[in-house]
């Protein structure tokens, strides 16, 4: 089941044409049901498996997760683990060291990997300035302007997307290869069987 909010497509005020996205309290509010109906069904282990960061994103289904596990004991059977597709990966972990976090060489790199036919050209690939992308990649939250329309501390402050940024691009696409997108893909992989196992084998104790 693929679903998922996106905060980032709001504050664009719905530029791009033909795209669906949901705040992340009603994808929490979602996700929150889902797990409920997995355990009326007798699912006891769930996996939250995001393939999206971002903090809006991971904090709405941690939430969901956390609001779950605390509605009533028969759901304290269900084990629960929201996981990041990037968490499960030494490398890919590397590349977030290495600030390459939207569109950069990691992303990428899988795309060139799962769908190369989706991926221009190298050619016609655009990017925002060196001073601008050095500064996303420092800090992935300042492609958002905070401004307060009335100066008291109880006025919360109005978030937009930093107008000078035109493509978004925090990181190295340049350094991407679908190699490094198959050994990413083959550690998560790897990882979350792993996880799986490790769930569906605990002990009843201890739950």
């Amino acid at each position: 089941m693929s679903c998922g909010p996106s905060r980032d497509l709001q504050l664009l005020r719905g530029e791009l044409p033909g795209t669906l996205d949901i705040s992340p309290q009603v994808f929490s509010l979602m996700l929150m049901d889902i797990m409920r109906s997995l355990a009326h069904l007798g699912v006891e282990n769930i996996v939250v498996l995001m393939g999206h960061g971002g903090t809006e994103s991971m904090r709405a289904a941690r939430d969901a997760a956390d609001m779950f596990l605390r509605r009533g004991p028969h759901y304290r059977k269900a084990k629960v683990a929201v996981v990041l597709f990037a968490d499960l990966s030494p490398s890919a972990q590397r590349a977030f060291r290495e600030g390459d976090y939207h569109s950069g060489y990691l992303e990428t790199s899988l795309m060139l990997y799962w769908h190369p036919e989706l991926v221009r050209d190298r050619s016609k690939w655009a990017v925002d300035s060196p001073e601008l992308r050095e500064r996303l990649r420092k800090d992935p939250d300042s492609y958002l302007v905070k401004r307060k329309p009335v100066d008291h501390p109880m006025v919360w402050p109005v978030a937009e997307q930093d107008p000078d940024i035109r493509v978004g691009v925090m990181g190295e696409p340049e350094r991407s290869d679908p190699e490094f997108g198959r050994k990413v893909t083959e550690e998560c992989v790897e990882a979350l069987v792993e996880l799986i196992k490790k769930m569906e084998t605990a002990p009843e104790e201890g739950r």
